[in-house]
């Protein structure tokens, strides 16, 4: 009864592991492969019926015949997560968000183009292709990669690595950020934010307009300030509120100034001062030598309209945007 149960158990498994096969998309892709796979697959179960015929002994030689079994299915695709390459693997591209994926079939050397060439047409450097025949583009900053080996999306490129998605569903796709995360000043005065984005940029150029690494870190620069301040009307009593973005390197300083427009030379008055109903705050961010402030003016009155300004400054130079606060 136990071998009968046994012998039932290992029938089983042997149909499952045939079904996950062409589940997965490792069908046979011709007349011929399906006659070596179904001979195959006939023959096993014909061991089964042989095997448990004997003794306990039996069994166990059975066992590790089976095992070969498995390993000989390997070299037809029949097991899930093979390792090494072999001619039925498939290749895929990534167009326009959708996955089209077709049979390596022989891999003919001649007609792949050179190393040499594809490193020049390829910014972040060149890889194997999913057949492991000609060499295709790296994938390059922050663009999608497979955080698993042997996806279906070609691994990053030089000096980037593969990192989880925090928003993304797919726990198998990523995005290639760069190892050496540290800005870089460049001819021109131009700062990128890293090595790999230089190098990407400087590849592309290649020929022309060539540009390099002048120092490590950003460029010096005069401020600039990327979101100003705008103008609000409110009624007498409510809240008004204004935010400026500025950056810059080195990180300039940020004041919040009043235009005093009964003057006649148009003094600037630093804020808060001395108003209670005026508050000013600052933090830094949202991106790298960044920062972003607020000024708020509660329960304003006829006295809070005017003219209010946002300064940065650093040593390099100065920069003002201007926002007016009309009561209604």
């Amino acid at each position: 009864m136990g071998e009968n149960l046994f012998k039932i158990g290992v029938y089983f498994l042997t149909c499952c592991v045939a079904y996950s096969a062409i589940a997965d998309g490792a069908v046979p892709t011709s007349n011929s492969d399906y006659d070596v796979t179904e001979r195959s697959r006939v023959e096993n179960l014909n061991l089964v019926d042989r095997e448990f015929g004997k003794s306990r002994i039996g069994k166990q030689k059975f066992q590790a015949k089976l095992s070969r079994i498995s390993a000989n299915s390997h070299s037809l695709g029949l097991i899930r997560n093979f390792t090494t390459p072999i001619r039925t693997s498939r290749r895929s591209e990534l167009k326009n968000s959708m996955l089209s994926i077709e049979p390596c079939g022989a891999c003919l050397w001649e007609d792949c183009p050179s190393v040499d060439a594809m490193k020049r047409h390829c910014p972040v450097g060149v890889v194997r292709d999913n057949c492991h025949c000609c060499v295709t583009c790296a994938t390059g900053l922050r663009r999608p990669c497979n955080l698993t080996p042997g996806g279906l999306l070609p691994p990053c490129g030089t000096d980037l690595r593969c990192v989880q998605i925090q928003e993304s569903t797919d726990l198998n796709i990523g995005e290639c950020v760069c190892t050496q995360d540290v800005a870089v000043c460049a001819t021109g005065n131009r700062t990128f934010e890293n090595l790999c984005h230089f190098r990407e940029v400087a590849n592309r150029l290649r020929g022309a307009n060539v540009i390099t690494i002048v120092h490590p870190g950003p460029c010096r620069t005069v401020p600039k300030i990327k979101f100003p301040p705008n103008d609000v009307i409110v009624a007498p009593g409510e809240i008004a509120s204004y935010r400026c973005e500025v950056t810059g390197f080195p990180l300039p300083e940020v004041r919040w100034k009043r235009k005093l427009t009964s003057s006649s030379d148009d003094v600037e008055d630093s804020l808060p001062g001395f108003n209670s109903n005026i508050i000013t705050q600052i933090r830094g961010g949202p991106d790298r030598h960044q920062l972003t402030t607020w000024l708020t003016v509660d329960g304003v009155t006829s006295y809070d309209a005017g003219s209010y300004v946002c300064e940065a400054s650093n040593d390099v130079g100065i920069v003002k945007s201007e926002a007016v606060l009309t009561i209604t």
